[in-house]
C-alpha cells in the first residue's frame, strides 16, 4: 500500500464525526444553556442582604424600593418625605413622617418575601 492510498482511506473519516457525536453536543449545548441561564439569574437576582442594609440605613429615603424596581412607590415615597419636611415647619409634616415611619416597618416585614417574588418571576423569565 503506498501513501496515496493510506490518504485515501483517511480522508473520508475525518471529516465525520463518531458515533453519539450529536448526542453529545445536544448535552453540551443543555450544559452550556444551563450555565448561561444561572448567570443570567445570578445577574438579575436581588440579594435579600443588600435589601436589609438598604432598608436599614437609607430606608428613609426609599432606596430598598430603587433596589427592588419598585420606582413608582420609590418616588411616591421620596414625594411624601419631601411635603412632610416642608410642612414640619408648621407641625403638620410630623403627621407624615410618622407615616413613613410605619411604612418602613411594615416594609421591613414585606422585603424578604418582596426579594423572593422577585427572584421567582426572574427564574420563570429564564
Amino acid at each position: 500500500m503506498n501513501g496515496l492510498d493510506r490518504q485515501r482511506r483517511i480522508e473520508p473519516t475525518m471529516g465525520r464525526m463518531p458515533p453519539g457525536a450529536p448526542a453529545l453536543r445536544r448535552v453540551e449545548s443543555a450544559r452550556m444553556d444551563d450555565t448561561r441561564r444561572r448567570m443570567l439569574y445570578d445577574a438579575r437576582s436581588k440579594s435579600a442582604l443588600v435589601a436589609y442594609l438598604l432598608w436599614f440605613f437609607l430606608g428613609q429615603v426609599a432606596a430598598h424600593r430603587f433596589y427592588m424596581g419598585h420606582t413608582g412607590v420609590a418616588l411616591a415615597w421620596l414625594a411624601v418625605a419631601f411635603v412632610s419636611f416642608v410642612l414640619t415647619f408648621v407641625l403638620v409634616g410630623v403627621l407624615g413622617f410618622v407615616i413613613l415611619g410605619l411604612w418602613w416597618l411594615v416594609d421591613g416585614v414585606r422585603l424578604a418575601g418582596m426579594v423572593h417574588q422577585h427572584n421567582e418571576r426572574v427564574a420563570y423569565e429564564l
